[in-house]
């Protein structure tokens, strides 16, 4: 209708309309000079018809819809899409508008550039605008539960300050319901448009709206917009102090007027929803700063010393969150708190306009604090006060309190929502916060020196303990499902404390007492306790790898040593190959062992050797004269019970550069089956991971895949990622897999610049050992890069692709300096294709202190882990009696272990297998829960087994494992083997 008398339409619709689209190529129509948009500037109006004889609401063309109506069947095909500089101008009320595109082609993921396509003949209005009333409007979602998904609409813009996307003018403007919109971003929730648009225009005294969920519990998520403002910033804003140059505001509002703005996604706004900050000094005409409280006044005790706007404590450990607000009035006293974590971009582009409002030029500069993801809501007494239990950890989070005169959950209550508040830090919590548990607690292992002895456990007398020397980080592995083993280097028991030995702590997986073993055994099988290191006191940490299959009992260690020249292991020739072992050279020297995982007593298997140079016959002298290899690599247990030992190779045997990776492969029995092999000419820190059917060495920025029997069978760049892990010889990023599976896992900082450089966040990179091809990634820290720094990283995975990883962390540098670095970890899962959070990060120590007060230090960390329990060692300075709140009192670079609950724990006992014959193959099959197997066959059943060739694929069906196997005549046994 127009007004000059046209007739008027009640419950008209326009949908599946294109305006300025051509239906074939789906591009822009353009008139012949190639610019100029062919389709009207408006493509529907419906103003009021001129009648001075008829009542107001008899002039109106109302209701109407444009775009998807309630309930269509088809919602897909009655979208409109609107490339005409103004998608609607109506007057009335009670309309709906649903599912169009407005600036947006029908991919809609490309924004229209109007600047271009009006071509300066007609200015760019407002998509939709509506007056003379205004109220019952709804855009976007009408949260009913049907068609919800396809009711929002996407907003393209354009970079032109000033404009309005949605314009409503004329009161009363009540019961207006924006939701489920894309402002500014594309249709897949991530690709931004180029914007700086005020949102709506505008609200007046008398108004009532809804800008998101109401959260009554239907279609709540779906009812959230996404509101993405201000790309891109330095164009927009190439000087962000030019006061005539500021940031739109989102919502342009009226004292009186009621907003509920809850659950939406915001991104690089101003301050929401009032924007209260424009640098106009107090008591000058314009402040928005008074009418920021007159906005308010009807709601919440503006008196309050509490202040508008919500308050977040500076201690907050996860998962409470504390802080205060302003008390809601009379009827508005239900109060809901709305989390969020804090979206960065606009906080930190907010700093750089520096308004008055905002900082006190001295102590603190704030930005504009909003929310990039919904956490999560809380009714709380109108007291003015809170402590919430949070439902996930999300590092810096910012609330809004929302103030409503109904009961929380009411569709479309009364309600308005509070600014957002500034932001707060939330430190991760313990392992409660993510519902685990210490299996055993932290156990301190350390040197006494009245006894002349290794122990664990309490120090009851803090002058007993001998402090460890630098560089003796733990080591952690498992042995089969039974038994974790944790490497410490330590001191010999002669009597000096000055000279290093090392131990394997054996800690039954379930819990319970632990024994304490010497690394390595004399030739007559005697616990050797002297001084293993005739060079270097302090020598690189030990390592030791367990073979992860169930049931066994096979364990391998290894130590920077000078083995060979003590008379205790020159029982024989072994030491006579080459001359590395004279003097007062150092170099890596294993042994292997057998335990009885009852009685947790180890039995040597063979004499301890250097077993990737001991074979080497040459008298060529190493190029390094002390210094020969190190335990820089480190041993891993493959899946057919063999070991891989990997050094830093410093001989130049292998290879001139005298500074490179090499490795070997011996049996339990100490038989080489691959002599001394060149990985790459440069240098390595325990980056060696086994798999099924092999195992990857990571050195700086390549991962080389070796099979069980040594052969390469190809390489892959790290970066192939994506992501920029380190590149050196990486003792900040580990790899790490299972026997079990063929998945190989690089956990890292990326990017990796320094241990105390902001933005450093936590990830994990998967690849296919099949393949050599990277899978995916995932970030692991969940904290704020702008307050939180991360070091050294290290992980381990389960039978089933679960994976603990582990890293120091300083969780708020910004409120708590002086804290010292805290180990902390995060569960994940891994099914093929996507990774899964089982838990939020944690801390897993008893003895953890984000804030510092406690003085307690944990870093340095080593996992391992089975499908129910996970152990982390590390070291540094905690509490003798395992009271955290007394304050760190041991010897600094204490080692110490801790084994935790599993977040998702299955039984490691062996599967049924079910055998079924279909034609001439046998079906074997097993509950998928329990991993993958390899298939072993053999004439008799009393032994020689052998893994079957070619492998016949695992294919889960139904919960269940199958394989498929040909049989032919005679028996033939089979069983699974992992």
């Amino acid at each position: 209708s127009d007004e000059n008398g046209g007739g008027q339409c009640q419950n008209w619709r326009v949908s599946g309309c294109w305006f300025g689209v051509d239906p074939v190529t789906k591009q822009v129509v353009y008139m012949a000079d190639g610019i100029t948009v062919a389709t009207p500037g408006i493509a529907i109006t419906s103003y009021r018809t001129r009648n001075a004889s008829a009542p107001d609401n008899t002039t109106f063309s109302f209701p109407g819809t444009i775009g998807v109506p309630a309930g269509s069947a088809n919602p897909r095909a009655d979208f409109n899409v609107f490339i005409t500089g103004a998608g609607c101008e109506l007057e009335g009320l009670g309309y709906r508008i649903a599912g169009n595109f407005y600036g947006v082609l029908p991919d809609g993921m490309t924004n229209v550039d109007f600047s271009v396509v009006n071509d300066g003949l007609q200015s760019a209005e407002d998509f939709i605008e509506i007056g003379r009333n205004a109220s019952n409007v709804t855009i976007g979602t009408d949260g009913d539960g049907v068609n919800d998904a396809d009711e929002g609409n996407v907003f393209g813009a354009w970079a032109m300050p000033g404009n309005s996307q949605i314009s409503l003018y004329s009161d009363p403007r009540t019961n207006v319901v924006v939701a489920g919109n894309y402002f500014g971003v594309a249709i897949d929730g991530v690709t931004t448009f180029s914007n700086a648009c005020t949102l709506l225009d505008g609200l007046g005294g008398v108004a009532t709206a809804r800008i998101g969920s109401d959260f009554d519990g239907v279609s709540d998520a779906l009812e959230a917009n996404l509101i993405y403002n201000n790309n891109p910033f330095t164009t927009i804003y190439p000087n962000p102090t030019d006061l005539f140059n500021l940031e739109p505001q989102l919502l342009i509002l009226s004292a009186g007027g009621r907003v509920s703005f809850r659950g939406n996604v915001t991104v690089n706004n101003a301050t929401i929803p009032f924007d209260y900050a424009n640098g106009i000094p107090s008591g000058q005409l314009g402040n928005r700063v008074d009418a920021f409280t007159n906005y308010a006044a009807p709601f919440m005790n503006v008196n309050s010393p509490n202040g508008i706007i919500p308050n977040l404590a500076t201690t907050n450990i996860f998962p409470h969150l504390t802080g205060t607000f302003a008390p809601g009035l009379a009827p508005y006293t239900t109060v809901v708190l709305d989390v969020y974590e804090l979206d960065p971009q606009g906080w930190a582009n907010g700093q750089l306009f520096l308004l008055p409002e905002l900082t006190d030029m001295a102590t603190y500069t704030n930005g504009f604090p909003q929310g990039k993801r919904y956490l999560g809501s809380f009714t709380v007494p109108n007291t003015g006060s809170f402590d919430i239990t949070l439902p996930a950890y999300a590092g810096i989070v910012t609330v809004t309190a929302n103030y409503s005169a109904d009961a929380a959950g009411t569709h479309n209550g009364r309600v308005h929502t509070s600014n957002f508040s500034n932001p707060g830090y939330v430190a991760p919590g313990a392992i409660a916060s993510v519902g685990l548990t210490n299996v055993v607690p932290d156990v301190l292992v350390w040197y006494s020196g009245p006894a002349n002895s290794v122990t664990n456990g309490p120090i009851y007398n803090p002058a007993d303990q001998v402090p460890n020397l630098a560089n003796w980080e733990p080591n952690v592995s498992v042995l089969g499902d039974s038994t974790f083993l944790v490497e410490a280097n330590t001191f010999a028991n002669d009597g000096s404390s000055s000279f290093q030995n090392n131990v394997v702590t054996l800690q039954p997986a379930a819990g319970g007492p632990a024994k304490i073993s010497y690394a390595f055994s004399t030739d007559a099988g005697v616990p050797f306790k002297g001084q293993i290191n005739l060079s270097r006191q302090n020598g690189n940490p030990g390592r030791v790898a367990g073979d992860k299959r169930l049931g066994a009992v096979n364990y391998i260690t290894a130590a920077e040593s000078s083995l060979g020249q003590l008379t205790e292991f020159q029982s024989d020739s072994r030491w006579n190959n080459n001359p590395i072992y004279t003097s007062d050279r150092r170099y890596v020297a294993s042994q292997l062992f057998s335990l009885n995982t009852t009685t947790l007593t180890p039995t040597p298997l063979a004499k301890a050797w250097d077993f990737v140079y001991g074979p080497f016959v040459t008298a060529e002298v190493p190029l390094s004269a002390q210094e020969v290899s190190r335990t820089g690599g480190t041993v891993a247990g493959l899946d057919n019970g063999n070991f891989v030992v990997v050094i830093h190779d410093k001989t130049g045997y292998s290879d001139p550069a005298g500074n490179v990776t090499t490795f070997a492969i011996v049996t339990p029995s100490g038989s080489i089956v691959k002599t001394n092999t060149l990985v790459d000419p440069r240098d390595i820190w325990d980056n060696v991971a086994a798999y099924k059917g092999g195992f990857v060495v990571r050195c700086h920025d390549t991962l080389y895949f070796y099979n069980n029997a040594g052969d390469l069978q190809g390489s892959t760049p790290q970066a192939s990622s994506g992501l920029t892990f380190g590149t050196g010889r990486n003792d900040a990023s580990r790899v790490a897999s299972d026997i079990r599976s063929y998945y190989v896992y690089l956990a890292g900082r990326t990017p990796e610049v320094s241990e105390n450089n902001p933005g450093e966040a936590v990830w994990v990179a998967i690849w296919d050992s099949r393949t050599r091809a990277f899978v995916t990634a995932a970030q692991v820290s969940d904290g704020s890069p702008a307050n939180e720094r991360n070091n050294r990283v290290n992980l381990a995975v389960d039978a089933l692709d679960r994976f603990c990883v582990a890293y120091a962390n300083k969780a708020d540098i910004v409120n708590f300096p002086a804290a010292s670095w805290q180990v902390a970890a995060r569960v994940m899962a891994f099914d093929g294709a996507k990774i899964t959070y089982l838990t939020h990060s944690f801390y897993p120590f008893v003895n953890s202190d984000p804030t510092g007060v406690a003085t307690v230090l944990t870093e340095k960390p080593s996992v391992a882990m089975t499908t129910s329990k996970i152990c982390i060692a590390a070291n540094g300075i905690v509490n003798n009696l395992n009271h955290p709140a007394d304050g760190g009192n041991t010897a600094a670079q204490t080692t110490f272990y801790t084994v935790i609950s599993h977040p998702a724990p299955v039984s490691s006992t062996p599967p049924t297998i079910t055998a079924t014959k279909s034609g001439n193959n046998l079906i074997l099959s097993w509950a998928a829960s329990a991993g993958s197997f390899t298939l072993q066959s053999s004439a008799v059943v009393t032994g020689g087994w052998a893994n079957v060739v070619p492998q016949p694929p695992i294919v889960p069906v139904g919960g269940q494992n199958t394989m498929s196997v040909v049989i032919g005549s005679g028996n033939t046994f089979f069983r699974l083997s992992n």
